[in-house]
């Protein structure tokens, strides 16, 4: 691969366009998507989403990012015990995406549902109240 070339990703929270770590792909929306009904939207200190296998969608959006951004992105997720998947998407297409490993949720730590996989919706309601 050139360091030209660009990898289509999808992304489901802190990611996202205006979220904290978007500056990490350097404005590459491409356009708003869903994921197939087989996953859900969890978080366990409410400061960062992960997304396990289920029976929702899930809202996120698709960008082209240089390889550069892609190796700088893979090493922030894999750090934090996501792995990369291929994420099945609504529109019966697949886009290569990071999946939270079950085996770093561990027993003490409560996961809170995202209602409706929307991570944009849910930060700014909790900012909303103050949580």
């Amino acid at each position: 691969m050139k360091a030209t070339d660009r990898i289509r990703i999808f992304v489901y929270g802190s990611l996202l366009e205006g979220m904290y770590n978007y500056n990490a792909l350097a404005q590459t929306k491409v356009k708003e998507v869903e994921t197939a009904p087989e996953y859900e939207l969890f978080t366990i200190t409410g400061g960062y989403p992960q997304l396990l296998k289920g029976k929702e969608t899930v809202k996120g959006e698709l960008h082209d990012v240089t390889i550069e951004e892609f190796s700088r992105i893979i090493r922030m997720e894999l750090g934090a015990g996501y792995k990369t998947e291929d994420i099945k998407l609504n529109a019966g297409t697949t886009e290569l995406g990071f999946l939270f490993r079950e085996e770093y949720i561990d027993g003490p730590r409560k996961l809170t549902k995202v209602p409706n996989g929307d991570w944009k919706k849910f930060v700014t309601n909790k900012i909303e109240r103050g949580t």
